[in-house]
């Protein structure tokens, strides 16, 4: 059963998909990535792992598939805003690209 209609994105080696319509309903959010995978990426390196979700990219709610692809033609520092699903606290994080 998938949570979404999209495929997962991959970019900087980790893959994201788009929050399914519960996810974005639990959570009270319109707009959000999860990061399913980590794999090497700058992502896993900052101690983020699967399961996050990304609900701002430089200080921009607005965050799209197409920010996340855009991510692998990135250089320098890129903030992160979101939570994960357990913990209700809001993570940063500078992702180095």
């Amino acid at each position: 059963l998938k949570n979404s209609h999209e495929d997962p994105v991959e970019a900087v080696g980790a893959s994201f998909r788009p929050l399914s319509k519960l996810e974005q309903a639990t959570y009270q959010l319109s707009k959000g990535i999860v990061i399913e995978r980590t794999g090497k990426s700058p992502f896993a390196r900052l101690g983020i792992k699967s399961g996050f979700i990304i609900t701002s990219i430089d200080r921009n709610p607005n965050v799209t598939m197409e920010q996340i692809k855009q991510l692998d033609k990135r250089k320098g520092k890129v903030i992160i805003e979101g939570f994960y699903p357990q913990d209700s606290r809001t993570y940063y994080f500078v992702l180095v690209l």
